[in-house]
């Protein structure tokens, strides 16, 4: 005969049982004779079943209905795992109608008050936390060149120190250490800017035509004060040459690319003519175009504009741009009816030819579109 096999219960699922058994309290507080047995069974019990979490409310609960307002927010504001057990259970016990003595009580008021403080702290540490202050980047930049310039400047100490070889002197250079450290190009303009009065001052040395400079650098000889001065040329020379090699390798900013429907979004131009019987072509054609036949319905003037730009006609606002002023002209319609007849289906050839042949004068043009304006041709 098959053996019935073994379930084997968690330690949750037994003890769940086992609570179903047993009652979720085991002790009646109104009929307890012996008190102190009565508690240290019910911490037994309540330690079996129960973690810290759930414990922790019990004491939360306790705090609420037996002290104030603002003990029971900074009681709340400590961590679950600061309140004991013991104080946890005894608070349980004390909502369900345990009755202390004045020992125990006291036991309970101090505890308590030991995790309203930590609540407190944590608040506290709360509002008062420093928020770090974000440096912007020019800010960044402005401390790393002058961690820079101090650096060019120990070199220039030790220089003028004679602490340095000739070899140390020969190899050094404020070029390679730019190059070695990346620096900006506002970190070189800075060295350039930063050394240039001081270049000014050792040539006015050098030349002795300022005594109260060559009285002040008296200190050092002549051929100190060349070396100084050749020192001083190359850190701006360098910084100069490592500028312009920035500037080299600056990718060129790319013109933004606006969509026919952005360019077009408000061109004023007039739909349809009732008087000339005429309909515009839609805006959205003019971009790209490379030639455009526009007529004013107030001055009867036909307009030929042409682009100069390899990727045709943009606009902007209500004006065409990327028009060749030289190629581009008006001329005034002394009878539209007849023109608009002979050019309606004309091609792009018969449309110059047309126009060409008209022996009113012709005049500038400047690309700009209104209300009474038709947009007759675009190619």
């Amino acid at each position: 005969m098959a053996r019935r096999p073994k379930i084997t219960l968690s330690r949750k699922s037994s003890k769940l049982l086992e609570e179903n058994s047993i009652g979720l309290e085991t002790t009646n507080w109104n009929d307890v004779e012996d008190t102190e047995y009565a508690v240290y069974s019910t911490l037994r019990h309540y330690g079996y079943f129960y973690d810290g979490k759930v414990a922790a409310k019990w004491a939360n609960t306790w705090v609420k209905a037996n002290r104030s307002t603002a003990d029971y927010k900074d009681f709340c504001a400590a961590e679950y795992w600061s309140i004991s057990r013991t104080l946890s259970s005894l608070c349980k016990m004390h909502t369900n109608g345990a009755k202390f003595d004045k020992k125990r009580m006291a036991w309970i008021k101090v505890h308590v008050n030991e995790v309203i403080e930590r609540g407190k702290d944590n608040i506290k540490n709360r509002t008062s936390s420093v928020v770090p202050i974000r440096r912007s980047p020019s800010e960044i930049i402005k401390e790393r060149t002058n961690d820079f310039i101090a650096e060019i400047e120990d070199f220039i100490d030790q220089f003028s120190t004679e602490s340095l070889t000739r070899a140390e002197i020969k190899e050094w250079s404020a070029y390679d250490l730019m190059k070695h450290q990346e620096v900006p190009y506002i970190t070189a303009k800075a060295v350039h800017d930063y050394y240039q009065p001081l270049l000014a001052e050792l040539e006015e040395v050098v030349k002795g035509t300022d005594r109260d400079l060559v009285e002040a650098y008296a200190t050092l000889s002549t051929r100190a004060r060349n070396a100084y001065l050749k020192l001083i040329k190359s850190i701006i020379s360098d910084s100069d040459m490592y500028m312009n090699g920035k500037k080299a390798v600056r990718k060129p900013r790319a013109k933004k690319v606006y969509s026919a429907g952005v360019q077009t979004a408000h061109v004023k131009y007039c739909k349809s003519s009732k008087e000339f019987k005429l309909t515009s072509v839609n805006p959205l054609k003019l971009i790209g175009a490379t030639e455009v036949y526009l007529f004013n319905t107030k001055y009867r003037n036909i307009t030929y504009l042409v682009s100069d730009q390899k990727t045709g006609f943009s606009v902007k606002g209500t004006t065409i741009q990327g028009i060749d002023m030289e190629a581009s002209y008006k001329k005034t319609l002394r009878k539209p009816e007849l023109y608009f007849n002979d050019t309606l289906k004309a091609t792009k050839l018969r449309m110059k030819k047309t126009l060409t042949a008209l022996k009113t004068k012709s005049g500038t043009v400047n690309g700009r579109m209104g209300t009474d304006t038709i947009l007759y041709k675009v190619y």
